[in-house]
């Protein structure tokens, strides 16, 4: 796994907005679903970023608890996948 990507993602900046206000401010015309989806390719590794990067600064002996291992393992998919 590329840990300068995640570490790269992770340093550029995330806009902070709701699930629920991206869905208020997008119409249900085409344009507005392509920014809308735009949008989100650019946000979602940011964010999966952090979130892994969070995981990995937790104590050792959590990142080895079997449920949060397998959390960080499916952030790390999808964070690859995206």
């Amino acid at each position: 796994r590329n840990v300068l990507s995640i570490k790269r993602a992770a340093s550029q900046e995330c806009v902070s907005l709701t699930l629920s206000q991206l869905l208020k401010n997008t119409r249900p015309d085409t344009m507005s679903c392509i920014q809308t989806a735009r949008w989100l390719r650019e946000q979602l590794p940011i964010r999966f970023a952090r979130r892994i990067e969070d995981i990995l600064q937790l104590p050792h002996v959590a990142v080895v608890n079997p449920q949060i291992n397998s959390i960080l393992s499916t952030y790390l998919e999808t964070f690859e996948v995206i």
